[in-house]
């Protein structure tokens, strides 16, 4: 009677287990924005030559609303830093989607110097990414990155045109700068 017993309560015990293992997790998917989403080494450039001392690094990803017609883009790359990489912005960009083609016209920036917020309205008239498009320093194929930025807090609003372009971080250290 005893092993009768035994047997049913570990058929019992059994089959809760594998009953307590339908689980209700969420299917993790992919963002809206993951092509577009990264880290990037540019350049900054005004009629073909460096201002920004050579590569720094960008951010792009999606926005909390997680569509794929708008990415945010900025130079802050850690929320301890004390100003952005070449000038202090994160804006929110509008996207095309199929062409990855953005831009920004006249958007305050939600960036932020040790905390404190500082608010400039930035533009970017035209900007793409290029999928398989460039090349990291050691070779490796990856997305590349094109826009034109301008600032209201330059010396005349809006007035400099800055050329950015590099590619999509590969996250090997010989490619970093």
């Amino acid at each position: 009677m005893k092993k009768i017993i035994t047997g049913a309560f570990l058929v019992a015990f059994g089959g809760l287990v594998l009953l307590s293992c339908d689980s209700d997790d969420p299917t993790i998917g992919h963002t809206a924005g993951q092509e577009i989403a990264g880290e990037w080494w540019v350049t900054y450039s005004v009629d073909g030559e460096d201002v920004g001392g050579g590569y720094s690094e960008i951010i792009t990803s999606n926005t909390a609303a997680n569509v794929n017609t708008e990415m945010l883009i900025s130079d802050i790359v850690t929320a301890t830093a004390a100003s952005g990489n070449f000038w202090t912005y994160k804006i929110k960009a509008q996207l095309d989607p199929t062409d990855k083609k953005f831009s920004a016209d006249e958007v305050t920036s939600t960036g932020a110097v040790r905390g404190t917020p500082y608010d400039i309205k930035v533009s970017i008239p035209e900007g793409q990414i290029f999928l398989k498009g460039g090349k990291s320093k050691t070779g490796v194929v990856t997305d590349s990155i094109y826009f034109e930025i301008q600032f209201e807090d330059d010396s005349t609003p809006f007035g400099t045109t800055y050329v950015v372009h590099g590619h999509r971080r590969t996250g090997f250290t010989e490619d970093d700068f």
